[in-house]
This record gives structure tokens, sequence and C-alpha cells, in this order.
């Protein structure tokens, strides 16, 4: 695959419709040539998306899922920190470019 696109979604990374997200990054990232990366800028603690679950409803019983679990960007980072936000942008950029040397 050669990479010409790189394409970056900042957000706080809570979706109320991941199956309809899904499809649509699942779209955009089988696109030749594009990559698709959301960077989830997080909170620390127990509004973290790491500490997150989701419930839903089997036979009446509900089952628990971590939301990361069910996430629905392939790749993403998870930033906890803005203060890295510079940082974490050069190293996603150095890795892309990397890839995309090694892909042509």
């Amino acid at each position: 695959c050669n990479l010409q696109q790189l394409v970056l979604v900042l957000a706080d990374g809570h979706f109320h419709e991941k199956e309809s997200l899904r499809r649509k990054v699942r779209a955009m990232a089988d696109t030749p040539g594009v990559l698709v990366v959301f960077i989830a800028l997080d909170s620390k603690g127990k509004d973290s998306l790491l500490e997150l679950q989701t419930v839903t409803f089997q036979g009446g019983a509900p089952t628990f899922t971590k939301y990361m679990d069910t996430f629905p960007f392939p790749y993403y980072i998870v930033l906890q920190d803005i203060a890295l936000l510079p940082q974490t942008l050069a190293n996603l950029l150095r890795q892309w470019f990397e890839l995309t040397t090694n892909s042509s």
C-alpha cells in the first residue's frame, strides 16, 4: 500500500453511535493510500476512556465491556496530558513518514 494521506482526528473519544461510525471509519481506512489515526484527548482518573465501560443486555442479563475494546478507530492514541500533544504529533508524523518511505 502506498500511503499518501494521513487523516488525524482529535476529539474526546466519546461516541454514541459507535457501530455507524465504525462502518464509516472502515470505509475511509479501506481507501488506498489513506491512514486514519484518532487522538483521544482524555482525562485521568475514573472519567478516563481507559476506565469507562459499556453495558449491553443479552437475555435480560447485563454484559459489561471496556469502552476501548469497541473503539471504532483501529489506530488511536489516548493522550491524558495535553502538554504532550506536540511531542505525540511529532512522533506520529515521524512514524507516518517512515511508513510512507517503506511502502513506496
